[in-house]
């Protein structure tokens, strides 16, 4: 068997009341070996700047003060 891998998918929000008229769909894959080492990458990034380890990194909730989010 090849190598299996998990696929994380997001859209952008286009509702009605948005204001927007275009949505976006993006999607990255990792190999399903390296979840944990990502998820624990991810983690410390988070840590490093302050950012609670284990909620979903949102622009609208992090904004230009979390910019350097690296």
């Amino acid at each position: 068997m090849g190598t299996l891998y998990n696929i994380y998918c997001d859209e952008s929000c286009h509702l009605p009341n948005d204001n927007s008229n275009v949505m976006v769909l993006g999607a990255i894959t990792c190999p399903a070996n390296m979840k944990k080492k990502v998820y624990e990458d991810l983690r410390t990034i988070k840590k490093k700047h302050e950012v609670n380890p284990v909620v979903e990194v949102k622009w609208t909730k992090l904004g230009k003060a979390k910019i350097d989010l690296s």
